[in-house]
């Protein structure tokens, strides 16, 4: 009866037993209908938000543009003239434009320049009948280079990213284009910077078209007027886009707590005259720099577990490595980040070289942020002779028939002897 008790006491027991609680992670509150958060080094996704569905990309496209010129041209000082066909048809389509005009003669650098930072249609257009020949067989390159890139749900029909229902991509896709990009040189150089100089022109007799990237007086810049503006430690740089269908959205990229971000943003709704992707973008990485930071939980050859060899007289100890540093973006937070290694203490069957012997899972907010087998590198092989009297123990204990014919049969010998003695 005292054992039952005991039993039971032991089961209720357990249903009590005490749980981490793992709260929900609460994400800024933002106006951007799609996001799409990663860092670039450790390829962890801190925030997905409609990644894979298709938007009208407006001038994120332009990226894509100003790559192809960067593969494709050896000499950036190359002079190109921009003539009335580079300008046809802009301005009735309300494209943006850097500031050149007809009779410019200007190099291939302040093309690409003007296309990514001021966003300029006309420095797109000049870009691809320089390189192209035409700005369809431009475009025919932006195509076969998104497939290059695993791109699978983006097709462009233009360099500019004027709205067409051919012309989407998705934030996904967008973000594959960027982290290969910045991967260039020059690119990045582009990119990441605020101003640019470009060579004297026509129009610009004195100095040349001073041009400015369209995030420059949003972000990060203390002297600018204007009444919406966000303060982002550690930002590098973006590309804007807007149109009518695709709203606001902004490709960007940041340095946080030594997380290398890349961040797209699309479809933005707030009306035009706030630029509310770069209060998002604000809001985000502010929020990732106060709640999260790049952490080593491992290095290579790092003991994460150690267990007992059952069955063994000497090395009954083995110490399991792991075979590739762990390096996550985890919260600051200890309470939200939990580290399980599904290993047993005890080993009591023998191991192979190459079998699993069990997994790391990291677990953020309560979510799989890392899942890894543990393989043994080694063969582990316990005593044949103790592992064989453990196992008739084993089965004599869990068979009570023959435990008790056991029991009897000694006994009665035991008796028998003495018997016999006397």
């Amino acid at each position: 009866m005292k054992k039952l008790v005991l039993i039971l006491f032991l089961l209720i027991g357990s249903l009590f037993t005490p749980m981490q609680i793992f709260a929900e992670e609460e994400k800024p509150s933002i106006t951007s209908d799609y996001v799409y958060l990663y860092d670039q080094t450790t390829g962890q996704v801190l925030w997905d938000k409609g990644s894979k569905e298709i938007i009208y990309p407006a001038s994120l496209t332009k990226m894509m543009t100003a790559l192809i010129a960067i593969e494709n041209v050896d000499n950036y000082d190359q002079q190109v003239l921009i003539d009335e066909r580079i300008m046809s048809g802009l301005k009735e389509a309300g494209a943006s434009r850097a500031g050149f005009n007809v009779g410019d003669i200007v190099t291939i650098r302040d093309l690409i320049y003007g296309t990514l930072l001021p966003s300029g249609a006309e420095c797109t257009q000049a870009l691809a009948y320089t390189i192209a020949g035409s700005v369809d067989g431009y475009v025919e390159m932006m195509n076969q280079k998104a497939q290059e890139l695993g791109m699978n749900d983006t097709h462009y029909v233009n360099t500019t990213g004027l709205h067409d229902d051919n012309h989407y991509s998705t934030l996904y896709d967008i973000s594959l284009l960027l982290d290969y990009a910045l991967q260039d040189d020059f690119f990045k150089e582009v990119f990441t910077s605020s101003t640019y100089q470009a060579g004297i022109s026509k129009n610009y007799p004195a100095q040349g078209l001073k041009m400015e990237s369209t995030s420059y007086k949003y972000i990060n810049n203390p002297g600018s007027n204007v009444p919406y503006k966000v303060t982002i430690d550690g930002f590098n740089g973006s590309k804007s886009g807007y149109t009518v269908e695709a709203r606001y959205c902004l490709a960007s990229s940041a340095t946080i707590n030594d997380m290398d971000l890349i961040l797209i943003t699309a479809h933005a709704w707030v009306e035009r005259k706030i630029p509310s992707h770069y209060l998002d973008a604000g809001t985000i990485y502010n929020y990732y720099r106060d709640t999260y930071q790049r952490q080593t939980l491992f290095n290579v050859d790092d003991i994460i577990k150690e267990s007992e060899i059952k069955y063994r007289f000497l090395d009954r100890n083995v110490d399991w490595k792991i075979d590739e540093a762990i390096l996550l973006d985890v919260p600051s937070d200890p309470n939200q980040l939990v580290i399980e290694i599904s290993i047993p203490d005890v080993i009591t069957e023998n191991i192979k070289k190459g079998d699993v012997v069990g997994e790391v899972i990291v677990m953020s907010y309560g979510e799989v942020v890392y899942q890894k087998e543990i393989i043994s590198d080694q063969n582990i092989r316990q005593n044949i002779i103790l592992h064989s009297l453990a196992n008739a123990v084993n089965w004599i204990q869990n068979n009570i028939l023959v435990s008790g014919l056991i029991v009897i049969v000694v006994c009665g010998g035991i008796i028998i002897i003495s018997r016999k003695k006397r």
